[in-house]
């Protein structure tokens, strides 16, 4: 059984089981947020899994994408059946725990007041502290020696 952050069992960090996070993660559908007009600032589950990732940035082309992925250590790639997919699913749990997003998961507040002031907290920090990047082509940099 799974409590706080290890197994009550092994007393493992809790993200080490597999069955912790077997679904597809889609930040935007954790977060709550709702989708953008902007076909080009999404992507859908099946295109992420039909090009072998269980995350890619949105807007991309299959070269920006593996230009993209190349820059990345391999161990943090978020290739399918690869660490790279637990050290995702491993990211997404620490920076988005359960208790961040919902006040149904935070068993230490005890009062209306309280939970109201929870979801204050959590409606200015969405608004004002949190976003999904995207990837920008940067200029090469060209080195020159005298």
């Amino acid at each position: 059984m799974h409590f706080r952050s290890s197994c009550s069992m092994c007393k493992c960090p809790r993200e080490l089981h597999d069955i912790y996070n077997e679904n597809f993660v889609n930040v935007r559908d954790r977060l709550g947020w709702k989708r953008q007009d902007d076909p080009s600032s999404q992507v859908t589950k099946e295109d992420t899994l039909r090009r072998g990732y269980t995350w890619v940035p949105p807007g991309l082309s299959n070269e920006q994408l593996e230009e993209y992925m190349d820059q990345l250590p391999n161990h943090k790639i978020p290739r399918l059946g690869t660490p790279g997919e637990k050290y995702r699913d491993i990211q997404l749990i620490r920076q988005l725990p359960k208790q961040d997003l919902s006040a149904q998961y935070c068993r230490m507040l005890r009062s209306a007041l309280e939970v109201k002031e929870y979801n204050i907290f959590r409606e200015l920090r969405d608004s004002i502290a949190m976003d999904i990047g995207f990837v920008k082509e940067s200029p090469a940099l060209t080195v020159t020696t005298k």
